[in-house]
C-alpha cells in the first residue's frame, strides 16, 4: 500500500487541508515545531485504524477541532495498482470508515483489511507508523499481539491470531471436561451429576415395588379417618358461625337501643323495641332541606357581605359622580350627560381641525422664516458683489492675457528641456572621444606586440638542438636512443604547434581591436552632428524669448518662477472678475425670491384668520365654549365620557344590591321554615338567623344519625340472615334476651375442640397422602426402565464429549507446537536482517542481534563477540537497534502479504551525524521497495538526509498547511 496524499476535514490545528501527491519512495516532511507533524501522523492512524475518544482505555490527544465544525478527513491510498479513498468521521458513535474507489464507488468495508494487509493499529503504531517515543520504547516490539501477528500468520492464515486459536481451543476444551474434579463448571461434570440423580430415582423406584399392599390398605385407613373427622369439624364450625354472628352483633344491638332513646327523646314518639322501626318521611324531608341550606350556608354570609360592600361602593360612586358633573357645570345634570354623545367620526374631525390649524400656524411661521431667510441671503450676497468690485478697481497694471502667458511657459520648459539634453551631450561626446582614444592606443599596442621572424627562428633552433642531442644519446643504447629521438620529435612538433596557434590568435585580437574602433568614431560622429543641431535650435529659442546668450539653469528656473507668479495674478484676477458677475446675477435673483415670499407669507396668514373663524363656528354649533382648542374640546369629551362611566358604575351597582338583597331574603325565608318547625325565634335576621338555623340543622341531623344508625344495625342483622326474614326476627329475639359472656366462653371451647379435631384431620390426610404417594410409585414401576434408558444415553453423550475434548486438547497442542517452531525458524531471518543494519549503522560497531532465550526480548553482539543487553547500549544506538529490527520485520511481513508505508516522526534526532547519514541512505535503499515518510523539525536531518538520498523528495510543512 502507498498513502498518495489525504484531506483534512478538520483534526487539531488542520481543517480544509489536502496535501500534495506523494511519491512510494522517501519523502522528507519538514517544518517548525508546532507545524503539526505528530497531528499528521495522528491523523493517518485514525482514518486507517479509527479514531480514539473519550470512552477509549488508552489515554490518547483526541485532536477535536479548536472552534468544533466537521471533525475527520480521508486518506488517499493505493493498492495493486488501484487507488482507494479511505474516510473516517472521528466522534462518531460507529466510527466506521467508508472507503471508495477512484471512480466514486463504494467498496465494502471488509476490503479495508485486504488493503492493510491484515494490520491493526497495535502494529501499525509499533512496526509501521511510530515516532520518537514509541521508536525508544523496545518492549513494543515484543509485545504479545505484535509478536503473534510476527509469526502466528504463517500457522493460522492471513490475518489471523494463532495464539488465539490455541487460546479458544484451550477454551472450548475446559467448557466440554476438566480432569480436575473440583471443577463442576463443565458439560461433562453436569451429565455425571445427572447419572448420580437417576441413578438414586432408580433406588428408590425398586423398593417401593415390593411394598404395594402395604401402602394401598394404609392409604384406605387414612381416607375413612379424614371423612369422619370432615363431618364432624363441618358440625361444629357451623355452630361456631352462629356464635360469630350473635357476638358480631350484639355491640351493634346495643348501640341501637341507645339510638331508640335517643329517638323518644327528640321525637317524642314511643318506638318497637326488637321489631324494625318504620321510616320517617317528614325526618327526611327537613334533612334534604337543612342539607341544601347548609350548602348555600358560605354563600349567604358572602352574599351579607357583599350586600354592605355593595351599598358602601354605590355611596362611593355617587359622591364620584357628583364631583365629576361638579367640574362640567351645573347645566349638565344627570340625563344629559348620560345623552351626550360624540361619535368616532365627530371626534376625528376634531383632529382634522387640530391638523389644520396647527398646519395653518406652522405655514405662517415658515414663509416668515422663509422671507427672513431669503432677506439675508440677498444682503450677504450685494456685499459680496461690492467687496469684489472695490477690489478690481484697486488693481493698477494688470498682466498680460492667459493665452500670452501660457503660451511663453510652454517654451520655457521647452528651452529648459533642451539645454539639460546639450549638456548631457556634451558630456557624452567627450566620453566618446576618450574612448576611441582609448581604442586606437589598443590597436597600436596589439600591433606592436605581434611576433616577428626572429622569434620564430630562436623557437626552430631549440627544437634542432634538442634532435641534435637525441642523436648523440645513440650510443648509450638502443632503448635510450629510441626515447630520445622520440622526445625530440615531439618538442619540434610542439614548436610548430605553437607558433601556428600564436599566430592565429594575434590575428584575431587585431580584427576585434580595428572593429571596436571603428565603431566608436562612428558613434562619435553621429553624437558631434546631434550636438551641433541642438545648440543652434537652443539659441534661437533664447533669442526668441529675450533672452541676450545660452542662459543658464539658474537663469531659466528664475524667468520659469517669475513667469508663475504672473500666471496665478492673471488667474486671481480672471477669477475674481467672473465671481463678480455671478454675484450681481445672483443678488438679482435673491430680490425676486424676496419678493416671491413676502407674498406667500400674506397669503398664510389669510388662510389661518379663515380657519380660526370657521373653527369657532363649528364649536358655537355643538355648544362648546369659544375658548376651547381642538384638544380642549377632545379633553371636555373625555371628562363628560367619565362623567358617564360613574353614572353607568351607579346604576351597575343599584342593581347588584337589589338582586343580593333578594337572594338574602328567599334563604332567610327557608331557614325560617326549618327553625319554627324544630320550635326556635322564627323572627331573627342575618347572622341571629344563622346561629338559630344551625342550632335546628343540629338536631335534625342528631334525630336522623339515630335513626341511621337503628337501620344498619337492623341491616347488618338482616346479612348475617342471608337475608332471611324468619332468621332475622330470630336473631333479633336471641339478641335482646341474649348473655355475650357465655357466647364468647362457648366459642372459645369450641375452638380448641375443632383445633384438636382439624390437626387429627391433617395427620389423617397426611398419612393418606404419604400411602397414595408410595402407591402411585409402585403403579409407575415402568419407569424404572425409562430411568435406565436415560442413564445409558447421559453415559453415551459423556463418552461423545470426552471424544470430543480429546480433539480440541490435539488441535491446541499442534498449533502450540507449530507456533513454537514458526518462531524458530522465522526469527533468524529477520534478525539477521537486522543484524546488517546496525552493524552498518553502528560502522562495525555492533555486528550481530540475538534472540534472548526467554524468546521475549534480544541482546546485540559487539565487535567483540561479547553480548551486550539493549538496556546498556546508548539511546542513539538502542533507537538504531529498534530501528534496524522493525525494518527486518517490515521485510518480513511484506513476504507474506501485509506491505504499509514506513510513517517516522523525529527518529533521528539522537543520531550523530555519520550514523545519521549511514541510516538517511539505508532509508533510501529500503524507500525502493517501501514507501517511506520521515517527519523532521531540524533543518539539519532534512539537509542531511536529502544529501545521502538524493532521490528523496523534499516537502514543506508550510506546503501541507497550505493545501
Amino acid at each position: 500500500m502507498i498513502i498518495r496524499g489525504w484531506q483534512i476535514d478538520g483534526f487539531g490545528a488542520f481543517r480544509d487541508q489536502r496535501s500534495p501527491e506523494l511519491t512510494p519512495g522517501l519523502s522528507v516532511l519538514h517544518g517548525p515545531n508546532e507545524a503539526g507533524k505528530s497531528t499528521l501522523l495522528a491523523f493517518v492512524r485514525g482514518v486507517l485504524f479509527g479514531f480514539p475518544d473519550k470512552r477509549s482505555k488508552a489515554k490518547q490527544p483526541l485532536y477535536q477541532p479548536p472552534g468544533g465544525g466537521a471533525y475527520g478527513g480521508s486518506v488517499f491510498v493505493e493498492h495493486d495498482g488501484r487507488r482507494y479513498q479511505i474516510h473516517r468521521r472521528a466522534g462518531s458513535r460507529s466510527n466506521r470508515a467508508t472507503i471508495t474507489d477512484a471512480a466514486g464507488h463504494s467498496v465494502p468495508e471488509g476490503e479495508l483489511a485486504q488493503i492493510l494487509g491484515g494490520a491493526d493499529e497495535t502494529l501499525f503504531r509499533n512496526v509501521f507508523g511510530f515516532s520518537l517515543w514509541e521508536l525508544q520504547e523496545g518492549e513494543s516490539l515484543t509485545d504479545e499481539g505484535v509478536r503473534d501477528r510476527i509469526f502466528s500468520n504463517a500457522v493460522a492464515g492471513a490475518g489471523r491470531d494463532a495464539r488465539k486459536a490455541a487460546e479458544e481451543l484451550e477454551a472450548r476444551a475446559r467448557a466440554l471436561y476438566t480432569p480436575n474434579p473440583r471443577q463442576k463448571k463443565n458439560t461433562a461434570a453436569q451429565l455425571l451429576d445427572e447419572i448420580k440423580q437417576l441413578d438414586q430415582e432408580l433406588s428408590a423406584a425398586r423398593a417401593a415395588a415390593r411394598d404395594y399392599p402395604n401402602k394401598l390398605t394404609a392409604e384406605r385407613a387414612a381416607a375413612d379417618e379424614k371423612a369422619r373427622l370432615d363431618r364432624d369439624i363441618a358440625h361444629w364450625r357451623g355452630r361456631g358461625r352462629e356464635l360469630d354472628a350473635l357476638l358480631r352483633l350484639w355491640e351493634p344491638w346495643c348501640e341501637r337501643a341507645r339510638a331508640l332513646e335517643t329517638l323518644a327523646r327528640l321525637s317524642g314518639r314511643d318506638l318497637p323495641r326488637i321489631d324494625p322501626v318504620p321510616d320517617d318521611p317528614a325526618l327526611d324531608a327537613q334533612q334534604r332541606q337543612v342539607d341544601a341550606l347548609r350548602e348555600s350556608l358560605g354563600l349567604q354570609r358572602q352574599r351579607l357581605q357583599d350586600a354592605d360592600a355593595q351599598a358602601n361602593q354605590l355611596q362611593a360612586e355617587d359622591e364620584n359622580l357628583r364631583r365629576t358633573r361638579a367640574t362640567l357645570g351645573d347645566a349638565w345634570t344627570e340625563q344629559r350627560v348620560e345623552g351626550f354623545t360624540l361619535p368616532i367620526p365627530e371626534r376625528e374631525e376634531v383632529r382634522g381641525w387640530e391638523r389644520a390649524l396647527n398646519d395653518a400656524e406652522t405655514a405662517v411661521t415658515k414663509a416668515d422664516e422663509q422671507r427672513a431667510e431669503a432677506e439675508r441671503r440677498r444682503r450677504e450676497s450685494a456685499e459680496r458683489r461690492d467687496k469684489l468690485v472695490r477690489e478690481l478697481d484697486s488693481v493698477r497694471e494688470p498682466p498680460p492675457a492667459l493665452a500670452t502667458l501660457q503660451q511663453r511657459q510652454g517654451a520655457l520648459e521647452d528651452l529648459r528641456a533642451k539645454v539639460g539634453e546639450l549638456a548631457r551631450l556634451r558630456d557624452r561626446d567627450g566620453y566618446t572621444r576618450t574612448a576611441v582614444q582609448q581604442a586606437e592606443d589598443r590597436l597600436r599596442e596589439l600591433r606592436a606586440a605581434q611576433p616577428g621572424r626572429p622569434a620564430t627562428l630562436g623557437l626552430l633552433a631549440a627544437a634542432t638542438l634538442a634532435l641534435v642531442l637525441a642523436a648523440g644519446l645513440a650510443g648509450l643504447g638502443e632503448l635510450v636512443a629510441a626515447g630520445a629521438l622520440a622526445a625530440a620529435g615531439l618538442a619540434l612538433a610542439g614548436v610548430a604547434g605553437l607558433l601556428r596557434q600564436r599566430g592565429r590568435q594575434t590575428a584575431h585580437k587585431l580584427e576585434r581591436a580595428q572593429a571596436d574602433l571603428d565603431a566608436k568614431n562612428a558613434e562619435a560622429a553621429e553624437q558631434g552632428e546631434r550636438l551641433r543641431t541642438l545648440e543652434a535650435e537652443v539659441l534661437a529659442a533664447s533669442e526668441t524669448l529675450g533672452f541676450q546668450d545660452l542662459p543658464g539653469e539658474g537663469e531659466l528656473a528664475r524667468a520659469v518662477t517669475d513667469l508663475g507668479h504672473q500666471l496665478e495674478r492673471r488667474r486671481r484676477l480672471d477669477r475674481q472678475v467672473q465671481e463678480a458677475e455671478e454675484q450681481r446675477q445672483d443678488a438679482e435673483t435673491r430680490q425676486q425670491e424676496v419678493d416671491r415670499l413676502a407674498t406667500a407669507l400674506e397669503s398664510a396668514r389669510a388662510e389661518r384668520a379663515r380657519l380660526q373663524d370657521a373653527w369657532i363656528a363649528w364649536k358655537r354649533a355643538r355648544g362648546f365654549a369659544d375658548e376651547l382648542s381642538p384638544q380642549g374640546v377632545l379633553d371636555f369629551a373625555e371628562r363628560l365620557r367619565d362623567a358617564q362611566t360613574a353614572l353607568q358604575q351607579k346604576r351597575t351597582l343599584e342593581r347588584k344590591l337589589r338582586q343580593l338583597r333578594e337572594a338574602v331574603e328567599g334563604w332567610e325565608q327557608s331557614a325560617r321554615e326549618i327553625v319554627d318547625a324544630r320550635g326556635g325565634a322564627a323572627d331573627a335576621t342575618g347572622e341571629a338567623l344563622i346561629e338559630a338555623f344551625n342550632a335546628a340543622a343540629q338536631a335534625v341531623q342528631a334525630e336522623q344519625q339515630a335513626y341511621q344508625q337503628v337501620r344498619e344495625v337492623e341491616a347488618a342483622v338482616l346479612r348475617e340472615a342471608a337475608n332471611d326474614p324468619d332468621r332475622a326476627a330470630e336473631l333479633r329475639q336471641t339478641l335482646a334476651g341474649g348473655d355475650a359472656q357465655a357466647w364468647s366462653d362457648e366459642r372459645a371451647q369450641l375452638d380448641a375442640y375443632l383445633s384438636a379435631q382439624q390437626e387429627a384431620r391433617d395427620q389423617a390426610l397426611r398419612r393418606e397422602q404419604e400411602a397414595a404417594r408410595d402407591r402411585q410409585a409402585v403403579e409407575t414401576s415402568d419407569r424404572i426402565a425409562e430411568l435406565e434408558t436415560q442413564r445409558n444415553q447421559l453415559a453415551g453423550e459423556v463418552e461423545r464429549i470426552y471424544r470430543q475434548w480429546q480433539t480440541y486438547e490435539s488441535a491446541r497442542v499442534l498449533i502450540e507446537e507449530t507456533l513454537e517452531r514458526f518462531e524458530r525458524e522465522r526469527q533468524p531471518a529477520v534478525f539477521a536482517r537486522a543484524s546488517a543494519r546496525l552493524a552498518a549503522f553502528s560502522h562495525g560497531r555492533y555486528t550481530q542481534i540475538r534472540q534472548a532465550e526467554a524468546g521475549q526480548d534480544f541482546r546485540v553482539i559487539d565487535a567483540d563477540n561479547r553480548p551486550v543487553q539493549p538496556i546498556d547500549l546508548s539511546r542513539g544506538t538502542r533507537e538504531q537497534l529498534y530501528l534496524a529490527v522493525r525494518l527486518g520485520l517490515i521485510e518480513e511481513f511484506a513476504q507474506r502479504g501485509t506491505s504499509l508505508p514506513l510513517v517516522l516522526d523525529e527518529i533521528l534526532v539522537n543520531f550523530d551525524p555519520d550514523r545519521m547519514a549511514a541510516v538517511a541512505g539505508e532509508l533510501a535503499r529500503f524507500a525502493a521497495d517501501h514507501q517511506v515518510l520521515l517527519f523532521t523539525c531540524h533543518p539539519e536531518i532534512a539537509e542531511r538526509v536529502q544529501a545521502n538520498a538524493p532521490g528523496a523528495a523534499s516537502i514543506p510543512m508550510a506546503e501541507l498547511a497550505a493545501g
